[in-house]
């Protein structure tokens, strides 16, 4: 529904998994623009990532790191992430 919405007001969106970005994104420590199948990210919205489990490899927990150090906006950020994080 959102993507839609989205889409409708011409503004491309991607839903893909922590894996499908490690396939084929690109990042730029020069500037932090952070690139996935060519195209600019500009915000990335966490449908996972509250709880350990979500990542399942190490390339998970690096796909994150780059998201965290790319200049994209976040939501959630990752301070409340953190407060939120189950690990019980």
């Amino acid at each position: 529904m959102v993507e839609m919405m989205l889409l409708e007001n011409g503004i491309k969106s991607l839903r893909l998994t922590f894996k499908e970005m490690a396939q084929d994104y690109k990042f730029d420590e020069g500037n932090g623009k952070l690139y996935v199948q060519g195209k600019e990210i500009a915000l990335v919205y966490f449908r996972v990532g509250y709880d350990p489990k979500h990542y399942q490899t190490e390339e998970d927990w690096k796909m994150r790191e780059i998201i965290e150090l790319s200049q994209a906006i976040k939501c959630p950020g990752i301070d409340y992430q953190l407060v939120n994080f189950k690990i019980f």
